[in-house]
């Protein structure tokens, strides 16, 4: 055998372990990164989860406090009575005129937009801002059966 084919016959081995250890660096480079790919996207999603709960946490309490200024004025001896006196004469504009009194009193104190003073059926007694006496929040449900929406939140 000469030399040239001796040194043929060497380079072989040593070409296919190249070929092999590139193979091997480059699966080994793929798998690493799946890895750190599906460290990212837990990572994340956790901090979204994080973000979600205190979001809820917040809003239960926002709400919370909301219902609590609503309890505390329902509960107000004064106001129940001129509810129920109302509810016997909503003709009465002085009656009325009180209400919506204490409505803007509430709205300014809490900061609210407006407050609102509703019957049993959805009508809109008494607002703070005026104007919309006698509107429905809510009225009733589209063709589809879900519930039509005004913009007036219902607690």
């Amino acid at each position: 055998m000469s030399d040239g084919s001796r040194l043929h016959q060497k380079k072989w081995p040593w070409i296919a372990l190249f070929f092999v250890m590139a193979a091997a660096f480059l699966a080994l480079g793929y798998v690493y990164y799946l890895g750190q790919i599906r460290a990212a996207s837990t990572h994340e999603y956790e901090k979204l989860h994080a973000i979600a709960e205190l979001k809820t946490k917040q809003i239960q309490e926002w709400r919370r406090e909301r219902m609590a200024v609503l309890q505390l004025l329902a509960q107000s001896p004064y106001f129940a009575a001129a509810v129920q006196e109302f509810a016997l004469r909503p003709d009465a504009k002085d009656l009325e005129s009180r209400l919506r009194q204490r409505l803007m009193t509430v709205t300014h104190d809490r900061r609210y937009q407006d407050a609102l003073l509703v019957g049993l059926d959805g009508e809109i007694l008494v607002s703070a801002e005026g104007g919309v006496s006698g509107a429905r929040p809510f009225h009733g449900t589209d063709g589809e059966g879900r519930t039509e929406q005004s913009p007036y939140p219902r607690w």
